[in-house]
């Protein structure tokens, strides 16, 4: 009974323990069968909100640039000078001084110049400068305030020295802008002259209107003339350029060469150089060489020259022609005008015609056995208008001995 007990109880413990197993381990309700497998909408992505356009910084103002300093210009006297065509001194400037020259006195220069081409590598020592006496044009002496050098930039020239005995009684210098060959234009500015410290230039700065001390020559102009309004013109920067420093020359250096050299006593010997045909007897145009005679130191009918009377060399530029003879005497013949004749009006006989042999020939008897016949060419150029050396013969046709010819400016 007992035994039957036991294995009542112990079952009904197993059968409790399976049922709690069953329940404890149930994968769901009733409720959760069936179900379809929903998956979650997510949440949108959320459109960003821009941020607001910064508002800009402006950029400062630019610092304007300043205009440039204007150029100062200044007034300035201009020269034109064409191609050199017969001398150094076809185109001239000049300025005056109302003090005449004595020897002794001092004398100082200061001009502004400038060149539209330079001249320094043609012209070595510089543009000539002449001493002249009561106007422009009355040539005393080649050498005045030493050779000036003009380059495409303001420079100042300055000299200094004593007047020679040469330069006495001068009251004019020049400038011999042809000493350099081609076409060129010059200019003048800030001109100091000072005799014995005392200034002698108006209008030294051509600010004002007074030219009066100012004179040009514009070949083919044979005269001076007063520089007026129409030879001034403002230039931008003028002598208001810092100008460059240049040397103190030696007041009378040794003049630019002409054609034939010249010696330091102011004269050039008359050569064959320049001896022409010309296309007119009076205003004519050189239009070949011509053989010209050239005898020295020995007896001859034709000691220089045509032997027909027909080319000849323009010595219109020159002061004197100087002959010196030690056996007979020489005869001059210029400016004849016709090929057949001779037109009195301008036909130089020296000394077959008594009256110009009177007006334009001096002689002067050595004491060496030779004598010396100076002919004025310039005043026969202020008396016919030109000189033009046809032939020097023997006078009374005769032989003649020259030992020298030559010429002055």
């Amino acid at each position: 009974m007992k035994r039957r007990f036991f294995r009542a109880s112990w079952m009904l413990a197993l059968a409790g323990l399976v049922a709690f197993s069953f329940v404890g381990t149930s994968c769901g309700s009733d409720d959760d069968k069936d179900e379809p497998n929903v998956q979650p909408t997510p949440d949108p992505t959320p459109t960003p909100t821009p941020d607001p356009d910064p508002t800009p910084t402006p950029d400062p103002d630019p610092t304007p640039t300043p205009d440039p300093t204007p150029v100062a210009k200044n007034h300035v006297i201009v020269v034109k000078a064409s191609d050199m065509v017969d001398h150094e001194w076809d185109t001239q400037f000049w300025f005056y001084s109302p003090t005449k020259f004595v020897e002794g006195d001092s004398w100082e220069v200061s001009i502004d110049v400038k060149a539209d081409k330079s001249t320094a590598a043609d012209v070595a020592n510089g543009i000539s400068t002449q001493t002249h006496k009561d106007n422009a044009g009355g040539y005393i002496h080649w050498a005045a305030i030493g050779g000036v050098t003009f380059t495409e930039e303001w420079v100042t020239y300055t000299a200094s020295g004593t007047f020679t005995t040469e330069q006495v009684d001068g009251d004019y210098v020049a400038f011999n802008l042809n000493d350099f060959n081609p076409a060129n234009n010059y200019y003048f500015d800030n001109i100091s002259f000072k005799v014995n410290g005392t200034e002698q230039i108006k209008n030294g700065d051509i600010e004002g209107t007074d030219f009066s001390s100012f004179f040009i020559k514009e070949y083919p102009a044979t005269d001076a003339v007063a520089v007026a309004a129409a030879n001034v013109i403002e230039m931008d920067g003028g002598s208001s350029v810092t100008p460059a420093p240049t040397p103190t020359p030696d007041p009378e250096p040794t003049p630019t060469p002409t054609p034939t050299p010249e010696p330091t006593d102011g004269t050039v010997d008359l050569t064959a150089d320049g001896f022409s045909t010309w296309s007119d007897w009076v205003n004519g145009e050189i239009t070949g060489a011509a053989d010209c005679a050239l005898v020295l130191n020995e007896p001859t009918g034709q000691p220089y020259g045509d032997p027909g009377v027909n080319n000849y060399i323009d010595l219109s530029g020159y002061k004197t022609l100087v002959v010196t003879v030690s056996d007979g005497a020489p005869r001059f013949l210029l400016n004849r005008d016709e090929p057949e004749g001779q037109n009195p009006d301008h036909l130089i006989n020296i000394p077959n015609d008594e009256g110009q042999t009177a007006a334009y020939q001096t002689s002067v008897d050595n004491g060496d056995g030779t004598t010396t016949y100076t002919i004025d060419l310039a005043k026969i150029v202020a008396d016919k208008g030109y000189a033009h050396l046809h032939a020097i013969k023997g006078a009374n046709w005769a032989d003649v001995t020259v030992v020298s010819m030559k010429l002055t400016k």
